[in-house]
């Protein structure tokens, strides 16, 4: 599946990659849902190394965002806080 996608003047072809799930395929709204939590996680963690949001804001952030897309490869990742709060328990 290609959809094309203009950006600055230029043509950019994005794919849906094999990754898992029926076939062997993400299917088109599990893309769809990968696509737009890594987008605004993106936006989000360069708000954060411009020091506009806080890491609480970031944490509060991605948690929404991970609500609220479902995303299938965004959501495997360990945060390190949670990490650190377990350790200190």
């Amino acid at each position: 599946m290609q959809k094309r996608h203009a950006t600055k003047g230029k043509s950019v072809i994005l794919h849906s990659p094999p990754v898992w799930g029926q076939g062997g395929q993400l299917s088109p709204d599990e893309f769809k849902r990968e696509r737009l939590y890594q987008v605004c996680i993106a936006i989000a963690r360069r708000m954060l190394a411009k020091n506009i949001i806080t890491e609480d804001t970031h944490f509060q952030i991605d948690a929404f965002l991970l609500e609220k897309h479902r995303p299938l490869l965004g959501g495997l990742k360990v945060n390190a806080r949670d990490l650190s709060a377990q350790s200190d328990e």
